[in-house]
């Protein structure tokens, strides 16, 4: 979404889901002058988010024919309200103190980045403590007429699906804290609510195995101790959850593994290659003699530069997968560079000063992971500030069957 894709525009082309919305807002919007860069977050748009703020000049004449136009579509609506409207659902309270407290289970925590825990308590804070007063007020105006718009379109038939946007909302948690602000302040259903979370989101992103309790689907059924039909809330009494078939365990557990997809437990960067601004200044601090063209034979100087990285290809291989070349393009590579795998040196090619093709073994792509790439010039440095090891590149090696759809209808190289 953005200045040049809005709601009605992207159901018109046939897109299956408006994430945040949409941009439904400037859709909707009696001012479109003022709303024409709704969504472009980059060009000074209202912060945090601001993403719902065309809604408070919501055209009472335009509602009808949007909701319409949606329906007729087939276009499902994902409002993500927790993440987008920040402190102006009526749950705010209670979803401060829910999120503060879901994390002081220390074997949960280690399940979380650092950054993504402080990013989503700084998500919950009160408005009053980073809005102008004015803005509060037109930002609680947008969040009301959107609550009315979602009310009437699922009334008119429409369809919402419950997302929580992580990291800016509890994992698990947000999925039934949005659940509950479409009761409370969307005014919809109970049924209509619990479709949102399981079938109509299966159906949203064409997931036919998922969503429903159906002969030939997975066995994914989630059994409560209380009725959700009589209060929304009750979705979090939670008695047993089955996966495929199987009872999970549901207890958190310190030693957990499942973070092998992950950079760090301090950022939640998940770029391919880490560090840009950092290369950047390196190569920037590059003198003028040291320059050398693109393509530039590789050189063996007795004292090193630093390293950079800048782009990777493949990013992604499949466990698997048999020896494969990645190749690293960046700067200051020299005939005696190494290049690190999770730490471990792995074969090599320093093909010019800007080009390294890296082996990666069968072995190394047997395990599902995220594998950690640098490139280390041997000492000594010619700027010990800057160091001999390079900013971090990554190779995603998710499961085989994870990128099967993937592998077959993209062609990877554009991304």
């Amino acid at each position: 979404m953005g200045p040049q894709m809005r709601g009605l525009e992207a159901s018109a082309i046939g897109v299956d889901v408006l994430v945040h919305a949409g941009n439904l807002g400037a859709s909707l919007t009696s001012d479109p002058e003022r709303w024409k860069n709704a969504g472009n977050t980059g060009r000074g748009g209202p912060e945090p988010t601001g993403a719902s703020d065309a809604f408070a000049t919501m055209d009472e004449s335009k509602i009808d024919v949007a909701i319409r136009t949606l329906i007729a579509n087939n276009t499902y609506v994902s409002p993500e309200t927790v993440a987008l409207d920040r402190g102006f659902y009526s749950s705010r309270k209670r979803v401060q103190e829910e999120d503060h407290a879901y994390f002081n289970d220390p074997d949960f925590r280690a399940y979380y980045s650092e950054f993504s825990l402080f990013d989503l308590w700084d998500n919950v804070r009160d408005p009053e403590e980073y809005l102008e007063p004015e803005v509060i007020a037109e930002r609680a105006e947008g969040f009301r007429k959107k609550a009315e718009f979602m009310r009437r379109f699922v009334e008119a038939g429409g369809k919402i699906v419950a997302a929580s946007d992580i990291s800016q909302a509890a994992p698990g948690l947000g999925v039934h804290q949005e659940m509950a602000i479409m009761k409370e302040d969307y005014r919809m259903p109970e049924m209509k609510i619990i479709q949102a979370a399981t079938k109509w989101n299966a159906d949203a992103h064409r997931l036919r195995d998922v969503g429903s309790i159906e002969a030939g689907k997975f066995a994914d059924i989630l059994i409560l101790n209380s009725d959700p039909l009589s209060n929304i809330m009750n979705t979090r009494d939670i008695h047993l959850v089955i996966k495929d078939g199987n009872i999970a365990d549901r207890a958190y557990h310190a030693d957990y593994q499942g973070r092998i997809f992950a950079n760090s437990m301090l950022t939640d960067d998940d770029a391919p290659v880490m560090g840009l601004d950092w290369a950047a200044a390196v190569k920037d601090a590059i003198a003028a003699r040291d320059r050398l063209p693109a393509g530039a034979p590789v050189r063996d100087p007795r004292i090193s530069p630093t390293p950079g990285i800048e782009r990777i290809a493949p990013r992604t291989i499949l466990r698997g997968s048999p020896d494969t070349i990645v190749t690293l393009r960046g700067f200051n590579f020299v005939k005696r560079s190494r290049v690190l795998v999770d730490g471990v040196p792995v074969p090599a090619e320093v093909v010019t000063h800007d080009e390294i093709r890296v082996t990666l073994s069968q072995n190394v792509l047997g395990r599902a992971g995220n594998l950690k790439i640098e490139v280390k010039n041997p000492l000594p440095t010619a700027d010990p500030v800057w160091g001999e090891a390079s900013n971090e590149a990554h190779v995603l090696v998710p499961f085989e069957f994870t990128t099967t759809y993937f592998s077959k209808v993209h062609d990877e190289s554009i991304y």
